[in-house]
């Protein structure tokens, strides 16, 4: 479980580095996350996947 919560830092980490370091990736990036319907469904299947693997029998 922490493992997952550290993994999920670095990756928060090295996407906002990117955005910083290459502004065609950050233009990509506000375009995708601007749509609502892309957005739901990225962040719904983030906070499956988290309910998954913290409420696993």
């Amino acid at each position: 479980m922490m493992r997952l919560i550290i993994l999920a830092v670095i990756a928060v980490i090295l996407v906002m580095l990117l955005a910083r370091l290459f502004p065609q990736l950050r233009a990509r990036l506000r375009g995708v996350l601007g749509s609502p319907f892309v957005r739901q469904i990225l962040f719904g299947v983030v906070l499956r996947i988290i309910r998954l693997l913290l409420f696993r029998r």
